[in-house]
């Protein structure tokens, strides 16, 4: 195995904390940012008799240059990063134009601005030592418009997009960038977007486990489940009325109402 760390953002829960606990099976040491500093001290105590684990909680989020440059700093200072895993992020639902627009822009700017430019200050280093593995987590959001979640699916197009388009600029170098688009999965996420989690999501377990091997062994694009699969491969192919009703009816059946609040990571956000 080379040498090194593996860096997973948003690492105290759900899909993040599980490909901790993959990666740690595997015998890499991880380094696990958040920014709820109680859960990811738990979530590494957990995990740390297994192996090396550094936690980094954030007095900030990764909404801004400024937080991440001092997040990489002291990334740094722990060692090299050959694992990157960009899992951090939450999600919105209802009307754009009623959302509260600090809370929106944030949410928007964690998927693309964190995953970013931590993607640009890892590449260098893994490129000159010649391996490197670039986990991004995207959604099956990312293959259609969402109606009711018109951001966060914009956001996470960015991320296959740029993912996609990472992996062949750097074919051949040793490096390879993954981009993972779960469907739903049975974690918090729901729940803080104000949503009801759908039936058939997957175990977050099962989803990590999945992520880790594809990364590993340099894929490019996955959709873990069968059904997701299809269902976004559907998306890109019908006519884009059809996939926007479809994605209209979705977020619907999902929206749990909700007059004075939009939730954003466990904290109520006044509309």
């Amino acid at each position: 195995m080379p040498s090194g760390w593996a860096l997973v953002t948003g690492a105290s829960r759900g899909i993040g904390y599980e490909i901790c606990r993959v990666l740690t099976r595997m015998g890499w040491p991880v380094i696990m940012v958040a920014r709820r500093e109680n859960a990811l001290r738990g979530a590494a105590s957990s995990i740390e008799e297994e192996a090396r684990v550094e936690a980094i909680p954030l007095s900030a989020d990764l909404s801004s240059v400024q937080n991440i440059l001092s997040l990489w700093n002291r990334v740094e200072s722990i060692g090299e990063v050959s694992v990157l895993v960009n899992n951090a992020g939450y999600g919105m639902i209802g009307p754009f134009h009623s959302a509260p627009a600090d809370v929106l822009s944030s949410m928007v700017m964690t998927h693309v601005i964190a995953t970013t430019y931590l993607t640009r200050l890892a590449l260098p280093g893994m490129l000159d030592r010649g391996w490197g593995r670039v986990l991004n987590i995207a959604s099956t959001a990312a293959f259609q418009p969402l109606p009711g979640m018109a951001a966060y699916a914009a956001a996470k197009a960015y991320i296959l997009s740029l993912s996609e388009a990472l992996s062949r600029e750097l074919k051949g170098t040793g490096v390879t960038v993954t981009c993972v688009a779960p469907g739903p999965v049975r974690t918090d996420f729901f729940r803080t977007a104000g949503m009801r989690t759908p039936r058939g999501s997957m175990d977050a377990a099962r989803v990590a486990e999945i992520a880790v091997r594809a990364m590993l062994n340099g894929k490019r694009t996955v959709i873990p489940g069968f059904q997701n699969a299809v269902m976004a491969c559907m998306a890109r192919a019908m006519p884009r009325g059809v996939v926007l009703r479809v994605g209209e009816a979705i977020t619907t059946r999902w929206f749990r109402p909700s007059r004075t609040s939009t939730r954003r990571g466990g904290k109520r956000c006044t509309s």
